[in-house]
């Protein structure tokens, strides 16, 4: 019996992706690629914006085309939504948090079969390993909280089981996610900073890397972290969403631009090569061209080396579909535009500072790889190996460089 999952979203949604797999693995089933024909399809939905439950219906309805025998399971933040896909009655629905039952609800479905051991395949570069799911913040234009429910983290001892897994299984570099990563344990009286420390210092041939974190939820012991191991990436990925104090309190992000400054500085004075990157969130109701001018200005000031720019879509369910000022769709995608065009400058005089320089490469497939403060380097080694790679020149986005 051969299945196919496609998934959409965030790293979250990507790590539930490998849990599915290897549950359907497990129980003896032939994985094939979301383009081929299968008896299973499974589409791991998103809701984030409106464009992402379009997409999340599209990938249903051509499961259901390509086979339409097969059976079909949508799971993830679109199925959880309380105003969800409207999907056929063909269709499985799965809530988020009910994932790891994948195998139960499918259990009239499946063939006879027995649990196999997945056999070890060649060593894989990177590893997701998600420390916390669900968020308490409730921004007023976010509808993540309503459909992965309050925060809630794994304890300490589970995910350094579940690294040394991994480490075993030969990843290279270890992604610690979440959906509202920087509260991780506050609840329980831990730390991301506490958990960082310990798997930085326990498995010191591996690297580590944080995902987005919210700046409202960032410790100071993370830094602490950072400055002392080595082998944590000096990447941070700090959710600015805007730069305009008063759109900041709309949104209720629980910060404002000199509390982000005061993070921005403290990494880069540990860390004047690091990565500071973010996610920019475009024509909020209210958003005046005084804020949107102050948000350009503060991005072009602002050594970034990537930005993540979304246009605000309506969520229905969530306060700001209230707000007074909603931004008219082509002011919207005018400014943007705009915002995407200082992300694009920012990409590339982050990536030029580096030519010339030599910097280690995790090679991922032989002929791409990426340093530890996130520049995407084509080079020719061996796969899932770091090298030393001198950098010779920026081709588009990407860096050039040659084992040295």
């Amino acid at each position: 019996m051969k299945f196919a999952i496609h998934t959409l979203g965030c790293k979250v949604n990507q790590y539930d992706e490998e849990r599915m797999r290897r549950e359907l693995l497990r129980a003896g089933l032939e994985e094939t690629p979301f383009t081929d024909t299968a008896d299973l399809y499974v589409i791991n939905t998103c809701t984030v914006t409106s464009v992402a439950d379009r997409k999340s219906r599209q990938m249903i309805r051509r499961a259901m085309r390509a086979n339409p025998k097969a059976r079909v399971v949508a799971t993830g933040c679109a199925v959880s939504h309380k105003r969800g896909l409207s999907l056929d009655n063909r269709v499985l629905r799965i809530p988020n948090r009910e994932k790891r039952r994948l195998l139960e609800y499918l259990r009239d479905d499946l063939p006879a079969h027995h649990h196999v051991e997945v056999p070890s395949t060649q060593a894989r570069t990177r590893a997701l390993l998600r420390v916390q799911d669900g968020c308490n913040q409730f921004c007023t234009f976010c509808i993540v909280p309503f459909v992965r429910g309050r925060s809630v983290s794994v304890p300490p001892e589970t995910l350094m089981n579940e690294a040394f897994q991994l480490v075993a299984a030969g990843y290279q570099e270890i992604v610690l996610t979440g959906v509202q990563l920087g509260g991780y344990g506050k609840a329980d009286g831990w730390s991301l900073g506490v958990l960082l420390d310990r798997l930085a210092g326990q498995f010191p041939t591996v690297r580590f890397r944080l995902s987005s974190i919210e700046p409202g939820e960032f410790t100071w012991d993370i830094f602490d972290a950072m400055a002392e191991y080595a082998n944590i990436c000096p990447h941070l990925h700090l959710a600015l969403q805007h730069a305009s104090d008063s759109v900041l309190e709309r949104m209720r992000r629980g910060y404002t631009r000199a509390d982000y400054d005061r993070l921005v500085e403290r990494f880069l004075g540990d860390h004047p090569d690091g990565a500071l990157t973010a996610d920019i969130l475009v024509g909020f109701p209210g958003e005046t061209e005084d804020d949107f001018q102050q948000l350009v200005a503060y991005l072009e000031r602002q050594p970034f080396a990537q930005l993540h720019v979304f246009p605000y879509s309506n969520r229905p369910g969530t306060a700001a579909v209230r707000f007074d000022g909603q931004v008219p769709e082509p002011e919207k995608r005018a400014r943007t535009d705009a915002v995407l065009a200082v992300a694009q400058r920012k990409i590339r005089a982050f990536r030029k500072r580096f030519v010339g320089r030599t910097m280690e490469v995790l090679v991922e497939d032989g002929q791409h790889g990426m340093t530890a403060n996130y520049l995407p380097v084509r080079v020719a080694a061996p796969a899932n190996v770091r090298v030393q790679v001198s950098l010779h020149a920026l081709d588009g986005d990407d860096l050039l460089g040659a084992v040295i």
